[in-house]
């Protein structure tokens, strides 16, 4: 598929953000890609006075006719949270809209099997929302813009940042978060952090699975005070779970008893992390890698670029893995500022009990699982194996 950017409107967008084209038939662009531009010169949603980071507008849904309020995503609406309340992040007319806690009010939905948003956009002049980097986790120090990505179906999104200029000499000091949430100081929310420093300079990609109804956050930063620059940043539906074809991440697509939903229910269910066990009551696989030992941060990327999260005990979780060693879960605490040790596990928020406690009260701490089943908490930067529980369709 070509990868159209409508480079032609940028002149209609004059130094704020703009929404280019909401069908791809402008601009050159083909009809299922949908191309935005977002300028760092003014604040969210392209408003002189707007606060935050975004510095960006907005692109149009993909589904058919609908209410707003219908909690459905449809042609003309920005968003649709289920009312039509203001001061949310949706508005009225379910049109996105800034709020103190959310930068992203670009907001894009990806409903059909290629289909892609590609984003031209210009750090230059942004708000630096996302301050992060402390326990080992991925600097972000620099000027950002948001993007909120909806799925209206279930599948494997491919993410391709390229940095045009900046970002320093070699294009290697961006930094694209991937993110549940978009509260920029909540360390919680950080899926993934990929910067351009690899072995392709200026150049950073990955591929995920999400669910139909999530909405996923991609945020372009600098990992150094004052580095900024224009990139590109295309988010691509590389697969749909349950078409019957076997793409992107999925472990099959065929409906039959080897495989639920797209993962399969056997020891190949681990994702390319090794064998797993699948768990009939959740629909969850759960996967224990043992012989590369990683932070808190790297382990919590390779489960969710296999399909899933760290391991997080959930009521609804019916097997138990038992027999793995020294490997992180996703038990954290991450309030650095309250001076209470209170873990919560990242999938249900549920309070977890430690089997020793030794942190500071106000540093960011991470916690590992033994093979005797005790969990003790460690600084997150330290190196473990890991457990994953990965999910993909599966509920």
């Amino acid at each position: 598929m070509r990868l159209g950017t409508a480079l032609s409107w940028l002149a209609l967008c004059g130094a704020g953000a703009c929404f280019v084209d909401s069908t791809g038939e402008g601009g050159g662009a083909p009809k299922d890609t949908t191309s935005v531009f977002l300028s760092g010169g003014f604040g969210q949603g392209g408003s002189p006075s707007g606060g935050g980071g975004a510095g960006g507008s907005t692109v149009s849904g993909i589904g058919g006719a609908g209410a707003c309020g219908d909690g459905a995503p449809s042609v003309g609406e920005e968003c649709d949270d289920g009312n039509v309340a203001p001061g949310d992040g949706c508005d009225q007319a379910c049109q996105a809209e800034p709020t103190e806690d959310c930068p992203a009010t670009a907001v894009a939905f990806l409903g059909q099997l290629g289909e892609a948003v590609d984003i031209s956009g210009n750090t230059a002049g942004a708000s630096d929302t996302l301050r992060l980097g402390d326990g080992g986790s991925c600097k972000s120090d620099g000027p950002d813009q948001w993007l909120a990505v909806q799925m209206l179906v279930s599948g494997t999104v491919e993410a391709h940042l390229v940095v045009k200029s900046g970002f320093g000499g070699n294009h290697d000091k961006a930094v694209l978060h991937v993110r549940r949430g978009c509260q920029p100081d909540l360390y919680e929310d950080e899926l993934a952090c990929l910067a351009t420093n690899g072995s392709t300079p200026g150049e950073a990609e990955l591929a995920f699975f999400a669910r139909a109804g999530e909405t996923i956050y991609f945020a372009v930063d600098g990992s150094g005070a004052g580095d900024d620059g224009t990139y590109d940043l295309v988010a691509k539906l590389g697969s749909v779970c349950g078409d019957g074809n076997v793409g992107g991440i999925e472990q099959c697509d065929d409906q039959t008893a080897a495989c639920s939903g797209c993962m399969r229910v056997d020891l190949a269910c681990g994702g390319g992390l090794g064998n797993g066990t699948h768990d009939t009551v959740s629909g969850h696989c759960y996967v224990a890698s043992e012989g590369s030992p990683v932070d808190f941060w790297a382990a919590r990327e390779r489960c969710f670029r296999a399909g899933g999260d760290v391991f997080s005990l959930d009521p609804n979780d019916g097997m138990l893995p038992v027999h793995v060693g020294d490997v992180w879960v996703g038990l954290a605490d991450f309030a650095t500022v309250d001076m209470l040790d209170e873990f919560r596990w990242l999938g249900s928020g549920g309070v977890g009990t430690l089997t020793t406690m030794d942190d500071p009260s106000n540093a960011l701490r991470c916690v590992n699982r033994t093979p005797a089943a005790q969990l003790f908490d460690r600084a997150c930067d330290q190196a473990h194996g890991f457990l994953c529980e990965i999910t993909l369709d599966n509920p």
